[in-house]
């Protein structure tokens, strides 16, 4: 890209010396720089400026990139369009862009979505004590309690496990093995990880990272995953 400044050969000296060692150009300058075709250019151009914020050569890992991502994603959205992880760098994401296809408002979990092959045995997994013990601490670690507002304008408290549950229910009655071996009915959070079907562990997992604020929430999941040999992977809140 060429220089508007005569001393530099070309945009990158020419932009570090007004960025870095003079900081006067204006905020927001790029995007009324017309070399970046940001303002008046077409939506390719932009989505893959968008893309590049998010690299992994430039992004702040501690920092809050991830909001930053959701926050455009929702604005992207409203024009047909979504950034993702496209492939990895050193195992970290590299994003592209997709035209984005809408969910229905119902999310369906991942029991209910492959009823038929978990049926059929195309599909099986065992979840293990040690592991499951693992997920219920790590989802209890982060169980965010907060105030909600029913129909009637009642403010009450409650907490994303409560959430979860209820979106369950939507699909089907929370069980777990009580100490007779019974699978029974149950309310309590902990129990439903620790001793129910492996794939109703999945759905309490999305159905988590759904309600979930926490920035690096599939990293931290998907680590667990993969040091208990769980072949799944969390992606775009879907196993």
């Amino acid at each position: 890209m060429p220089s508007y400044d005569s001393r530099f050969p070309n945009a990158e000296g020419d932009i570090l010396q007004h960025t870095v060692n003079n900081d006067d150009y204006p905020n927001c300058w790029v995007f009324e720089d017309k070399r970046f075709c940001l303002q008046n250019g077409n939506d390719e151009m932009y989505l893959k400026f968008l893309c590049e914020i998010f690299h992994p050569t430039v992004r702040n890992e501690k920092g809050y990139w991830k909001k930053f991502l959701n926050e455009i994603n929702k604005l992207l959205q409203n024009d047909g369009y979504e950034l993702y992880p496209k492939e990895k760098i050193s195992n970290r994401d590299v994003y592209g862009w997709k035209i984005f296809q809408r969910e229905e408002a119902l999310f369906v979990p991942y029991s209910q979505r492959n009823e038929k092959d978990i049926k059929e045995k195309k599909i099986v997994l065992s979840i293990s004590k040690k592991a499951r013990k693992q997920i219920y601490e790590f989802l209890e670690r982060f169980n965010m309690e907060y105030q909600a507002t029913d129909y009637t304008g009642w403010n009450y408290c409650t907490n994303i496990a409560t959430d979860v549950f209820s979106d369950i229910r939507q699909f089907y009655v929370p069980k777990s093995f009580n100490s007779q071996k019974e699978y029974v009915e149950t309310d309590s959070f902990a129990d439903f990880i620790m001793a129910t079907s492996p794939f109703c562990v999945l759905d309490a997992i999305e159905l988590f990272a759904r309600h979930s604020t926490m920035d690096n929430f599939e990293d931290k999941i998907n680590t667990i995953l993969k040091l208990n040999n769980i072949k799944f992977q969390l992606s775009n809140g879907k196993l």
